[in-house]
């Protein structure tokens, strides 16, 4: 009873000072003409501010009336809205006739006044006619998108539309909080930012609330409406106390404490978006998939999903390093874009800045233009951009038959096209499987045997592009008219000079392969021959980043291929080496649509 008696006197003093500054402004208005000598002079003044008053009542109900605002009802029976037009444009002619000046001069102090009032976030016991506007903006707009998605974009107006999941740890701490400042950065691509966390409890009962703290690997929630649910489609209800997670007390209270902290995190980072934390017993699969399926609203769905990347996937368990690779699969499934990001305390916040950041892509395969536009979006952001982060695009060869000089012809002309400010680089990996492990089969698609796996090929997909599933070479080759492949040769590092200024510098990974299958065929000799061969490429790969890349602020690439046939522990060995000692990694699986274009 205290507590709220003396919250009310707090408002009571915040409403009296207000009130106060109120009158002080209108004493110095009225005070200032009448000392002057002539009380003829405060006529204009009192004037103009009663017309614009019934000027702005006029406007409101004009507003109201037109939006048909459930809100307002007016006692007059024969009411309606061209009335109150009517009454706006007169009381505002009236005052321009009478002097115009006064009546510009009465307007600006009226807006200076709104602006004034609205910084302010004062408590308000009356309803805003803006935020109905803006309500019945928003609803006849979702109403003409009835029926899109987000897959109606055209590739010009593609925008990553961000899911991101927030790790915690079982006190409702948000954990591995750098994917939330990539999230953040990443908001200059204009979508929505939706962050999400769950808290998997094993035993829910308040009795042993009490438990050790771990590091969730990847966590997910589900929420319709912005109302909390189950994250169990067997159990799921409206009323969000399924699943034996809400119909505690308790668990409730941590869910909110957890999203107090995550919001705060978010402002802290400069970012606008929606949070949700929920906690559940079953899977963190079900609960991401549930997420992914459920979040949004139509074209307002996320399209992209991002995710914490585990960096000791060991200490996970064998059961939860399955349920990951599982929920990984699920979402590209649905066609969603995936990042799956591994930062470090360099990764810098949204409020640092990067003196000579650098940005270096490692692109592989196609896979749409994805990892062309993140990067640009990123070096858009004051954090990278200020001081102009550079983005240096490493276009990976994967065949002998493939040009380096053609091939850099291609990408720089590619990159004008497209109006992205980056500097290109040929690799020459085709003496490794680098293709064949970060692009899909043809007699598979990637994921099929999880719940949403679905058997089939590319070809029936009808929203996956051409480009898709080639490699950067064997896109460009068909770029490039009347190209000439010579077969690329040599042990050490080479220039190839053409015509003109243009140097293309095309690094082979010969002597890096011979050298990695003398010396490391040994520890390699354990596995399979197909898993020591892949691992063979990781390690060329690694090499490579190791020598160009390890001074780079992050480094983006495509996310290699997760084979459903195959031990779940083979993907992340794959990552581990391929990616041994890069502080800030973000791995891309795109949707399959193009999201770049070079129509303008």
């Amino acid at each position: 009873m205290t507590l709220y008696h003396s919250s009310g006197l707090s408002v009571q003093k915040t409403q009296l000072s207000s009130q106060k500054k109120a009158i002080w402004v209108t004493w110095l208005i009225a005070s200032v003409p009448t000392l002057a000598g002539n009380l003829d002079h405060i006529t204009p003044i009192v004037t103009m501010s009663y017309l614009l008053m019934y000027a702005g009542i006029n406007l409101s109900c004009f507003l109201l009336g037109f939006l048909k605002s459930p809100g307002f009802r007016p006692t007059f029976r024969y009411f309606h809205w061209s009335i109150s037009l009517i009454g706006c444009v007169w009381c505002l002619g009236l005052a321009i006739i009478i002097s115009w000046t006064m009546a510009l001069a009465t307007i600006v102090l009226v807006i200076i006044l709104y602006v004034y009032n609205k910084k302010q976030k004062s408590e308000k016991d009356w309803g805003d006619v803006g935020d109905s506007i803006r309500y019945n903006v928003v609803t006849n707009t979702l109403r003409e998108l009835t029926g899109t998605t987000t897959e109606h974009f055209h590739a010009k107006n593609w925008r990553p539309q961000l899911l991101t999941f927030v790790d915690t740890d079982d006190c409702g701490n948000p954990t591995n909080l750098h994917v939330l400042s990539l999230a953040s950065q990443l908001k200059l691509g204009r979508g929505i930012n939706m962050v999400v966390s769950i808290m998997q409890r094993d035993r829910l009962s308040p009795a042993n609330d009490q438990v050790q703290p771990s590091n969730a690997a990847m966590l997910g929630m589900d929420f319709t409406g912005g109302k909390i649910v189950s994250t169990d489609p067997m159990h799921t209800s409206s009323s969000g106390t399924g699943g034996g997670c809400f119909d505690q007390f308790e668990i409730v209270e941590l869910v909110r404490h957890s999203k107090v902290l995550l919001q705060r995190h978010m402002q802290r980072e400069n970012m606008d978006g929606f949070a949700e934390v929920a906690a559940t017993s079953h899977s963190l699969s079900e609960a991401v998939w549930s997420a992914v399926i459920h979040t949004g609203l139509g074209p307002l769905s996320p399209n992209t999903v991002m995710l914490s990347l585990p960096r000791d996937w060991s200490a996970m368990g064998g059961k939860r390093s399955a349920d990951y690779i599982s929920t990984v699969r699920g979402i590209m499934n649905m066609d969603k874009a995936l990042l799956l990001f591994r930062g470090n305390e360099t990764y810098p916040s949204s409020n640092d800045v990067i003196h000579d950041g650098r940005i270096d892509v490692w692109w592989v395969i196609h896979d749409g233009g994805l990892l062309l536009l993140l990067p640009h979006v990123l070096s858009k952001n004051n954090v990278w951009g200020r001081y102009g982060a550079k983005i240096r695009i490493f276009a990976v060869i994967t065949s002998a038959t493939e040009d380096p000089r053609t091939l850099h012809e291609a990408v720089t002309d590619h990159l004008a096209r497209v109006r992205i400010d980056a500097s290109v680089t040929v690799v020459d990996l085709s003496m490794t499987t680098i293709a064949d492990d970060m692009r899909e089969e043809n007699n598979f698609v990637e994921g099929m045997g999880g719940c949403c796996g679905v058997p089939g090929s590319d070809s029936a997909r009808g929203n996956v592009n051409n480009n898709h599933n080639k490699t950067v070479g064997e896109v460009f080759s068909n770029y490039v008219c009347e190209a000439t492949y010579s077969t690329v040769l040599g042990d050490e590092e080479m220039n190839i000079r053409g015509a003109g200024r243009e140097s293309v510098q095309a690094i082979t990974a010969r002597s890096i392969m011979d050298h990695v299958i003398k010396g490391e065929q040994g520890a390699l000799t354990g596995n399979d021959g197909e898993q020591a061969r892949r691992l063979r490429t990781a390690a060329a790969f690694n090499r490579l980043l190791q020598q160009h890349s390890w001074r780079s602020n992050l480094v983006v690439t495509n996310m290699p291929l997760i084979r459903p046939d195959k031990p779940t522990g083979d993907f992340f060995d794959y990552v581990d080496t391929m990616f041994d000692g890069i502080n800030n990694l973000l791995l891309v699986r795109g949707s399959g649509n193009e999201v770049i274009t070079t129509y303008a």
